[in-house]
């Protein structure tokens, strides 16, 4: 099993355990390339119909947004006021909590979640965290899910807090533009 400190490959990449308050260090990789290409710097944006060339700014005519930003929260500022704090709630944590506990936390109730899963569903859960089964910690998952939101936002060694940052206002555009995916179930 491995201890505080030692390195593990988590979704092809190389990461420290972390223990409570430890940051979550991101290591590069040649998946780096491949984002890097997405985001524009390899000539599929220039192709006519690239979703890269043409990144959707709003709803579409007829289109709602699953959540009224100016009614539940007054703005988009206030959605980024607000937003911290309900996922915090969500989580079971104080209104100050930092965003490491916050990230802790989800990686805590995921791998609770984990514990009773049905064997399909864990070996979901183990190729979306990059985990395998006695991986799956909460430490372990909180950095998964810090580095996967690192490679998304392409934020390689941003701390916990600019990521959480990060996560709010891609909510907020995604909302806004009609591309909040909700699971009915």
């Amino acid at each position: 099993m491995a201890e505080k400190g030692d390195r593990l490959q988590v979704a092809g990449e190389h990461v420290n355990t972390a223990g409570k308050g430890d940051r979550l260090d991101h290591k590069t990789t040649a998946d780096d390339g491949a984002l890097q290409c997405l985001q524009g710097d390899c000539n599929l944006a220039q192709a006519g119909n690239s979703t890269l060339a043409k990144p959707k700014e709003a709803c579409a005519k007829g289109e709602k947004p699953v959540v009224d930003i100016k009614a539940a929260y007054g703005s988009d500022e206030g959605f980024l006021r607000k937003s911290p704090q309900e996922m915090r709630f969500n989580a079971g944590l104080k209104p100050n909590a930092s965003s490491e506990e916050l990230f802790n936390a989800m990686g805590k109730q995921v791998a609770d979640f984990y514990t009773n899963a049905k064997p399909g569903d864990k070996a979901l859960m183990q190729k979306n965290y990059g985990l395998g089964d006695k991986d799956f910690t909460p430490a372990k998952v909180a950095a998964s899910i810090v580095d996967s939101h690192r490679r998304e936002f392409n934020m390689p060694g941003a701390s916990a807090s600019e990521i959480e940052k990060a996560l709010h206002k891609s909510l907020l555009h995604k909302i806004n533009t009609c591309q909040m995916e909700i699971d009915p179930d």
